[in-house]
């Protein structure tokens, strides 16, 4: 058993601690192979009839790369796009499934076109980029700073 800089390394197990105002939380890599549930996220839309809703969908990291950072930095560069108009619609877009986490948009292309749609809404683009915004745990300055790209 060797320790370097706060790790504890054991032959094939790794444990990693980390001290937060004197609490000490350790996990190991068997944890982190544990799958947890991705959800879809109910947000009610009544401006399209009562009890009508549309769902946000929690993204895995990989998820979150894939449909929102890199395909939104092709979108740019395919249409020579200079300004970031249209950032809070793409995500929506890249969020939106149905209540089984089934994502509406498949591709880029197609995250493009309803992009463009949630674009022109009020009130309801609003509530739904808020809602992505907060099951993906994405801060004003990360989305600003993704906008930026």
């Amino acid at each position: 058993m060797r320790r370097v800089q706060g790790r504890q390394r054991q032959s094939r197990f790794f444990r990693s601690y980390l001290q937060i105002g004197g609490i000490v939380s350790a996990f190991s890599l068997d944890d982190l192979k544990v799958t947890l549930p991705l959800k879809a996220h109910s947000v009610p839309v009544p401006q399209f009839g009562a009890g009508k809703e549309a769902f946000v969908a929690e993204l895995s990291m990989n998820e979150r790369e894939q449909r929102v950072d890199k395909w939104w930095e092709q979108y740019k560069s395919e249409t020579k796009k200079e300004d970031t108009i249209g950032f809070k619609a793409w995500v929506i877009a890249a969020c939106l499934c149905d209540s089984d986490r089934n994502f509406l948009c498949r591709d880029a292309m197609e995250v493009s076109r309803t992009s463009l749609e949630f674009g022109k809404l009020g009130t309801i683009g609003a509530v739904l980029y808020m809602k992505a915004m907060e099951v993906n745990s994405m801060s004003a300055a990360e989305a600003e700073e993704l906008e930026k790209n």
